[in-house]
This record gives C-alpha cells, structure tokens and sequence, in this order.
C-alpha cells in the first residue's frame, strides 16, 4: 500500500490521485491509502478515482483513541460511504519515569 501521509494542502486533489493512480498502474504499489486528510478531501479523492478510472484509495488512517474521537463526527461515516477501511493510530502517552522527576 501507498500512504499519502500529509496533504499539502497546496496540490488539488485531482493531481495528487492521479499520481496515486499511476504508482498501482506502474506496478510500484498494489493500493493506495489516505492519511491525516479532511473528511471531503477522502471523498474528492473516492469520487475522482470511481469517475477516472483510477485505483480509489482503500484506507483512511487518522489519529483515534480514547481520548481523541472527532474522527467520529466526519471521518467514520466518509469511510464508510466510500468503503475505506479504517486504520486508527494514536500517540503514545508521554509517561516520565520517577526517576526523571526527582529533585537533585
């Protein structure tokens, strides 16, 4: 699979699958997956890989976890319509160590 990990926010949507599209045409990817995109952004890119022809992006990988769940308001239902799966990443918890608190 081919992650797009980070949209510029500069490049449309329509230029980013098409290339997208030509990694799995090329044989340099057997799928493709969007991650850390808007809602509407999955869905143009779903839209324009159905209406062109392309391979369509078959994940959405977004942060998710107990403590972070927006990804419920937009993001779950977006996956669903498109048929995306959904690949959940979160953060790790930044624990420090007693050891690393005590005062010298």
């Amino acid at each position: 699979m081919f992650w797009l990990h980070l949209w510029d926010q500069v490049t449309p949507v329509g230029e980013v699958m098409a290339i997208l599209a030509q990694t799995v045409v090329d044989g340099k990817a057997r799928t493709v997956g969007l991650s850390n995109v808007p809602a509407w952004y999955a869905i143009a890119a779903s839209m324009l890989a159905d209406r062109h022809g392309w391979a369509a992006p078959v994940a959405l990988q977004l942060e998710y976890s107990l403590l972070e769940r927006t990804a419920e308001i937009e993001h779950v239902p977006a996956a669903q319509h498109c048929g995306m799966s959904l690949v959940p990443w979160s953060r790790w918890p930044t624990v420090s160590s007693p050891a690393s608190t005590r005062r010298q």
